[in-house]
């Protein structure tokens, strides 16, 4: 075998070498960044899970607050009315 031949034959072994490790790199990044978009969409929802809990439990003193305003008044009411 000559040196020319040997030097193509690692110069094709290099150049295949190089395709494969760069296809399969490829692919990791892009197994990484659906993983990543995976989580932040779990991130996302639980933010709004918990902003709308949080608006719940705001609607709900809102409307004891309300109610308890009310009851005053009436009790107000009736108090001057007697």
């Amino acid at each position: 075998m000559s040196v020319g031949m040997i030097v193509a034959a690692v110069f094709a072994g290099a150049l295949l070498a190089g395709t494969v490790f760069y296809f399969v790199g490829r692919e990791l990044e892009r197994r990484r960044a659906a993983a990543a978009g995976q989580s932040a969409a779990q991130e996302a929802e639980r933010i709004l899970a918990d902003g709308r809990r949080e608006v719940e439990v705001a609607r709900q003193k809102a409307e004891m607050a309300a109610k308890a305003e009310l009851l005053g008044m009436r009790e107000s009411f009736d108090h001057d009315m007697a």
